[in-house]
C-alpha cells in the first residue's frame, strides 16, 4: 500500500513540475493578444452566429409553415 501511494505521489509532483516548467517557458507579453483584438474576434463571432442562427431559422420556419400548409390542404381537401 506505501508503493503505491508513493508511485501516486511521485508521479503527482513529476505532473506538478512539468506543468510549472511549462508555465515559466510561456511567451513574453508582447505576443499576446491586445483587448482590442480579443474584443474584435468576440464580435466577429458573435455576428457569425447571428447569421448562421437566422438562416437556420429560417429554413426550419419555412420547413415547417410547408408542413403545416400540406396538412391544413389535406384535412380540407378531405372535409
Amino acid at each position: 500500500m506505501k508503493n503505491i501511494r508513493y508511485f501516486f505521489n511521485s508521479l503527482l509532483l513529476y505532473f506538478v513540475y512539468c506543468v510549472e516548467k511549462k508555465l515559466m517557458n510561456k511567451k513574453s507579453n508582447t505576443e499576446y493578444i491586445s483587448r482590442d483584438e480579443a474584443n474584435e474576434m468576440i464580435e466577429n463571432a458573435i455576428r457569425r452566429h447571428n447569421r448562421r442562427s437566422t438562416i437556420i431559422s429560417s429554413v426550419l420556419g419555412w420547413i415547417l409553415i410547408g408542413g403545416y400548409s400540406f396538412g391544413l390542404f389535406q384535412a380540407v381537401q378531405n372535409v
